[in-house]
């Protein structure tokens, strides 16, 4: 899958696109009748595709998914909506950037084309110096935005249509600050093979940063490998040694590993660069990721420890 901006002449596909997400993709989160006050709540902007922050993602050619970002103050909404138009323009510095109008096509779900889409509008905001963005999120979009960071805010309900009001959901996200470069990281990897980073940098964005290293030059299988051995290694040069109780974890380190592969799957042919800034913004980046598939009791376990353990709670990427 490949995205682009979206151009005028994408429109018309962009309208049938959305009214069939609204119409298949609320079902079982609204009633029929939100659904059918949505079409007036939500849609496309067509600012977005003035101000160029408005993308597609395309499989062979067929658009499978849609959603951009802004530097404008309009939240949500979309030309026809009852929503008001706020077009004053946002300071990076103090202000959140806009993310707007994510669809998938119905007969796409599930292939991470929402997940992917926000990374690439993200990314985009943060080259343009925004430190934090927000979205209004439909009942439907909120497990999305849960499971990639994003925080709840407050419930609001929009203005009635024909006497239907439509939940909403205000939710918001900090941005991690830009990875460092491919170069930065061949850097600091041949220090840490040498046994040279010290105890403070080997923090567990360092840890990312490296297994997206190894997948990137070795492959899933030998960078587990290479990982496992360079952490033991690393250990020992800071005075750590590796026991039952202390040290390398194999079952954290392999999960990482795993969903680190599995989101550089997900995301396709990125450069290095492009790849581990969404890695480094992505849940993994939170510590206690590995919770949502362990307890703590089983993950901090001397076995978990010492081998892989599978998870207690839900199935590990």
């Amino acid at each position: 899958m490949q995205h682009r901006i979206a151009e005028p002449q994408d429109m018309a596909g962009l309208r049938e696109l959305m009214r069939r997400s609204i119409e298949e993709l609320q079902r079982g989160f609204l009633r029929p009748e939100q659904i059918a006050a949505s079409h007036q709540v939500m849609g496309i902007d067509t600012q977005l595709i003035r101000d160029r922050t408005y993308f597609l993602i395309e499989d062979d050619g067929v658009v499978v998914g849609c959603g951009g970002w802004s530097y404008r103050t309009t939240l949500y909404g979309g030309d026809d909506s009852i929503v008001a138009r706020e077009p004053a323009v946002l300071d990076p510095a103090r202000d959140a950037a806009k993310i707007r109008a994510m669809y998938t096509h119905p007969d796409h779900v599930r292939r991470g084309i929402g997940r992917r889409m926000l990374s690439i509008c993200e990314e985009a905001a943060r080259a343009a110096g925004f430190r934090r963005v927000e979205l209004m999120a439909t009942l439907a979009g909120v497990p999305l935005y849960r499971a990639s960071g994003y925080v709840p805010g407050e419930s609001v309900s929009s203005r009635p249509v024909d006497g239907v009001c439509v939940p909403l959901m205000r939710m918001h996200k900090s941005l991690a600050p830009c990875a460092p470069t491919r170069a930065a990281v061949a850097g600091f990897m041949q220090r840490f093979e040498a046994g040279q980073v010290a105890r403070q940098e080997w923090t567990h964005a360092a840890h990312l940063v490296a297994a997206h290293w190894y997948l990137s030059t070795l492959g899933p299988d030998a960078a587990l490998d290479a990982l496992r051995q360079r952490i033991r290694f690393h250990n020992l040069s800071v005075g750590t040694p590796n026991t039952d109780s202390a040290g390398y974890h194999e079952t954290i380190t392999r999960l990482f590993v795993r969903g680190v592969a599995a989101l550089l799957a997900e995301r396709g042919a990125d450069d290095f660069d492009q790849a581990l800034t969404a890695v480094l913004g992505s849940e993994l980046a939170a510590s206690d990721w590995p919770l949502q598939f362990y307890s703590r009791e089983r993950l901090f376990s001397s076995a978990a420890r010492g081998a892989w353990v599978a998870p207690d709670l839900k199935p590990a990427p």
